[in-house]
């Protein structure tokens, strides 16, 4: 049998990307071998629990406001701000939104509740636990087996690689470069696929979702903001769809959950680059430099 250390660099390349998949395909099948069959015993009803399965806590806070606007209950103050158009919160909403609700008693800018601590904890406790009841979500024992799955693989693969790479340089061998890439790309593939956001019955809800709704999807451009029914259905719309199958929703929400982005600070002409240091800071250097008050400040700009 050929010891696969004593195969050349292209050869040996080969063997690893086949046991890099060998490994990978085994990681996967156990993975699904280890979750539970989901135990819903139905399609999920709850629209925000829908969203949360989809997006986590960030998606249910954005649902939850999608379906307070449609109702006419959160007001688009500006191009960032949201406001409750009411002073109380009214009785029959969900948890999520009355605490949304109670957030947008003064206008807050909306990006603002997705990293709102408060309503993140409300909207896990709120969605998670019945989620990973319904086997959809990972609980603790099966987040514990693909961590297992994930150090024996990286345990294989990387003992395989430093081996190799070790073999290598003690023949005088330095063309590894291919082989470190290599080992880095499956290291990151199996990352992915031994840490899910959701379970496989969890992605085969979603994608049941998907084709249950199909008929609300397309008749999306006929859905209307109000209290009736129609208000649910652009919640529900959005929560297995996203905003973005909202009618005006993509470029709506986009703006409004759009985080702030910090100012760049200009201090000086040699922090500055590009255009800056081109255009704002052209003129200043060019005079005040002409004049000599300038000095070697101003040299990275000429330069």
């Amino acid at each position: 049998m050929v010891n696969p250390f004593d195969l050349r660099g292209p050869e040996f390349l080969v063997f690893y990307f086949v046991l890099g998949v060998a490994a990978t395909a085994a990681v996967l099948a156990l993975r699904h071998r280890g979750e539970p069959p989901g135990l819903s015993a139905g399609p999920l009803t709850d629209y925000l629990k829908i969203a949360y399965l989809r997006g986590g806590s960030a998606e249910a806070i954005r649902v939850a406001s999608v379906a307070l606007m449609a109702r006419g209950l959160l007001e688009v103050v500006d191009a960032h701000h949201l406001k409750a158009a009411t002073a109380s919160v009214p009785t029959g909403l969900h948890l999520i939104e009355a605490h949304v609700m109670q957030a947008c008693r003064a206008p807050v800018r909306a990006s603002g509740l997705l990293d709102d601590t408060t309503l993140n904890t409300i909207a896990a406790n709120d969605c998670e636990p019945q989620l990973i009841r319904a086997g959809l979500l990972p609980d603790d024992r099966i987040k514990a087996t693909w961590r297992y799955l994930r150090v024996v693989a990286f345990l294989l693969l990387g003992s395989v690689a430093v081996l190799k790479l070790g073999v290598a340089l003690s023949r005088g061998r330095t063309n590894i470069v291919f082989l470190v890439v290599l080992s880095a790309i499956f290291g990151v593939i199996v990352h992915f696929v031994t840490n899910p956001v959701r379970t496989a019955a969890g992605n085969a809800m979603l994608a049941d979702l998907r084709t249950l709704f199909a008929a609300l999807e397309r008749r999306a451009g006929v859905l209307r903001p109000g209290p009736d029914k129609r208000g649910n259905e652009l919640a529900l719309l959005a929560a297995v769809f996203g905003a973005g199958a909202v009618p005006g929703g993509a470029v709506l929400l986009e703006r409004l959950f759009r985080k702030p982005q910090r100012p760049r600070s200009a201090s000086s002409c040699g922090s500055t680059s590009g255009s800056s240091c081109g255009s704002g800071s052209g003129s200043s250097c060019g005079s005040s430099c002409g004049g000599g008050g300038c000095g070697g400040g101003c040299g990275g700009c000429g330069s």
